[in-house]
C-alpha cells in the first residue's frame, strides 16, 4: 500500500520529499538545587517540582534522504499587555 502511493505521488525517486516528523516534550527548570554524588560522576539528574519548571517542546524532522531539518523550538507562551493609544 505504502509503494503504492509513493509510485502514484510520484515520490519513489524523490526520497526528499518524503517526511518523518517527532516531537518530545522537555522540562527545564529555572533554578537546580543542591546534589550530592560522587565524585567524577558524568551523568547527574535533578528531580525537580512540576510547578518550578517550564515544559519546551522539541520538534525534530527529517525525510528518507536521511537530512536533518531544521529544528523548531516551542516554548511558553508570553502574553503582553498592548495599550493602544487613539493619537
Amino acid at each position: 500500500m505504502l509503494e503504492k502511493l509513493a509510485t502514484e505521488n510520484k515520490l519513489s525517486d524523490t526520497p526528499g520529499n518524503i517526511l518523518n516528523t517527532d516531537e518530545s516534550g522537555i522540562q527545564v527548570s529555572k533554578k537546580h538545587d543542591s546534589v550530592i554524588t560522587e565524585n567524577g560522576s558524568k551523568n547527574v539528574h535533578v528531580l525537580t517540582l512540576g510547578e518550578r519548571s517550564e515544559n519546551i517542546t522539541v520538534k525534530a524532522c527529517c525525510n528518507a534522504a536521511g537530512q536533518l531539518l531544521t529544528h523548531v523550538l516551542i516554548l511558553k507562551e508570553v502574553r503582553t499587555l498592548v495599550t493602544i493609544v487613539k493619537v
